[in-house]
């Protein structure tokens, strides 16, 4: 008897003390029968979902939850990565409306800030696509188009230095497309990155000979409309505008000049940041716009020897510091704007 008084004596002085701690730390301590009750509850849980018991309830009235089909490992799959072919597909039918956008409606205002040359990138993803069907026909009417429709733009804005800056820039990316990846080892790069692209079943080399000819021709043309819009401004601006402060103006009204209309550097200067523009504006390649203001650089040099050789009053030691001063502003634009300028300024040798 006192065996037994004892236990239960401690037993309860264990519950008392199991109390406190709950209390205390605020962790539950349960007891066997509950760990008992819990396992069976589980238990039956899991034969629930093995048959298929989708949103029923367990012994406690709460709603049993499966993972949705959509997160199981089973159903994840990898995303396979699309390879894009740079093609551009089209009908027959299509060709008309694909030459007048991008050509005879083709306002290079409108492409300012967008991806450079457009109608070129256009252009070439057409042929790619015609190379990989392999139609010969499509491919000879495309490109006759294309090239008949740049020289109709020229031809009916005759005056427009922009537009053949334009279409110059889209020529040669397009001309520089067709040598890349033609597949010829001289226009491929070390690392024969370009070879799974290249044409397969054409060569344009004709047409390369074609649009080289039309680029040289526009050309000619932007440096012959930017020649006659810098020209009567010269003689002005380069050989009689004085040094502010030093040297006043000499301008020569002898041939019929106009009195009222006068020039300096900076007039010149204008129409060279006007013409630099353009170029950027519509990604010219660099080495095109170091031998274009390379050009212009040798008519300015050319007509102003010419000038001095027909004027006296332009022959003195006095006008020497002037023209110098003059001069070192078209050099000085030269080393800020070009990529190679002494190329550009030792075309001023002659008169320096």
């Amino acid at each position: 008897m006192a065996n037994e008084a004892r236990s239960l004596a401690a037993s309860r002085a264990a519950n008392r003390m199991s109390d406190a701690a709950v209390k205390r730390t605020g962790i539950s301590v349960w007891s066997m029968d509950d760990l008992q009750e819990e396992v069976e509850r589980l238990q039956s849980r899991l034969a629930e979902r093995d048959q298929g018991g989708d949103g029923k309830r367990d012994s406690a009235g709460s709603e049993v939850s499966h993972l949705p089909l959509s997160v199981c490992p089973s159903a994840v799959t990898m995303k396979v990565q699309q390879k894009y072919r740079g093609l551009l597909r089209y009908e027959p039918s299509d060709e008309p409306l694909l030459i007048k956008r991008l050509i005879l409606e083709m306002k290079p205002q409108q492409m300012v800030g967008k991806l450079p040359c457009l109608p070129a990138t256009m252009l070439f993803m057409c042929l790619r696509f015609l190379d990989d069907i392999n139609d010969e026909r499509r491919v000879q009417s495309l490109l006759t188009a294309a090239i008949s429709g740049i020289r109709k733009v020229i031809k009916k804005q005759s005056k427009d230095l922009e537009i053949r800056i334009f279409w110059l820039s889209n020529v040669t990316a397009l001309l520089t497309y067709m040598k890349q990846y033609s597949g010829e080892k001289a226009f491929l790069p070390e690392d024969d990155t370009l070879v799974p692209f290249c044409l397969n079943n054409f060569d344009l080399t004709d047409y390369r000979l074609v649009l080289n000819d039309l680029s040289i021709s526009l050309y000619q043309d932007a440096v012959s409309i930017f020649r006659a819009r810098i020209q009567h401004m010269i003689s002005g601006a380069m050989l009689e505008h004085g040094i502010p402060g030093m040297w006043p103006s000499k301008p020569n009204f002898s041939r019929g000049k106009d009195q009222s209309q006068t020039y300096t550097p900076s007039d010149i200067l204008a129409e060279f940041n006007t013409l630099m523009s353009y170029m950027v504006n519509h990604c010219l390649d660099k080495d095109i716009i170091d031998q274009m203001f390379k050009q212009v650089l040798v008519l300015i040099n050319a007509f102003m020897l010419n000038n001095m050789l027909l004027r006296k009053d332009l022959c003195h030691l006095s006008r020497g510091p002037q023209i110098r001063y003059n001069l070192s502003q078209l050099e000085e634009w030269c080393y800020e704007k070009l990529t190679r300028p002494p190329d550009a300024i030792s075309q001023l040798n002659p008169i320096t």
